[in-house]
């Protein structure tokens, strides 16, 4: 019930709201219930799809050739789209009945939301780190134009699968109970979207053909994740697939 509560909290204290999303999971990645509970308010719903720079310009438009909501490319590490979100909550501001416009966040763990409200506001109030949960309460921040909310990144309890949530990043690797799994869910989404960005980040042959096991065995060796005897080390090579993935290393 916690993220439910902190969904209903932002929609009533906000005039808009945000929803933070992994550019690279853009289904998967989003709340369509937190979402319809935001447009039956009647408030209104923007989608930002953060680390953009982590896809294909044609990953990209496939993605708004789908979507009927105000929608945003952005990469907070980089910079890239923030301006143009700034620039056009600032005129959503000055059509405010308040004087600063009232803006919230949502999303799941590790989607980026602080980082996106720092570079939004030019200001480091909000923390940040590559762990998931690090937000842990409703804060407010002011800048001259907005006033931001920024709630915790809370999973819904009908929504623990594991493999989705190591996949957006939402729970920490270590806490993973089986990392391989989701290192071979990853794989999969290279075999089917663009094998070949995993051939070049881990410097391996042509893999089309082979099935996901084969080519977690070949970036294993390549890694040189070994056991004495040289068989594939399984949980490090788990480690560093899920590692790349979470850290922003591997681009679709």
């Amino acid at each position: 019930m916690r993220f439910w509560r902190n969904v209903a909290h932002v929609i009533q204290e906000a005039d808009v709201v945000i929803e933070v999303v992994d550019a690279r999971m853009p289904k998967m990645a989003r709340n369509v219930e937190a979402e319809k509970l935001i447009q039956r308010s009647g408030k209104e719903l923007i989608i930002a799809f953060n680390k953009s720079d982590l896809v294909s310009d044609s990953f990209k438009r496939k993605i708004a050739n789908r979507l009927k909501v105000r929608h945003y490319f952005v990469s907070a590490l980089k910079g890239e789209g923030i301006p143009r979100l700034r620039t056009d909550l600032q005129k959503m501001s000055k059509k405010s009945e308040f004087p600063r416009l009232r803006v919230g966040f949502i999303g799941y763990p590790n989607m980026g939301k602080s980082a996106v409200i720092n570079a939004l506001s030019r200001r480091a109030k909000a923390k940040v780190a590559k762990k998931s949960g690090t937000t842990r309460g409703i804060q407010w921040i002011s800048t001259s134009n907005l006033k931001i909310l920024d709630s915790p990144g809370v999973i819904p309890n009908d929504e623990w699968d594991e493999i989705k949530l190591g996949l957006i990043g939402a729970k920490d690797m270590q806490k993973l109970k089986d990392v391989e799994k989701v290192a071979l869910a990853i794989i999969d989404k290279f075999i089917s979207g663009n094998l070949r960005a995993l051939e070049d980040f881990y410097k391996l042959d042509d893999m089309r053909g082979k099935e996901n096991w084969e080519i977690f065995e070949e970036i294993g060796r390549a890694k040189k994740l070994l056991r004495k005897k040289g068989e594939i080390d399984d949980k490090r090579t788990s480690f560093r697939i899920v590692q790349d993935w979470q850290y922003g290393k591997l681009k679709l």
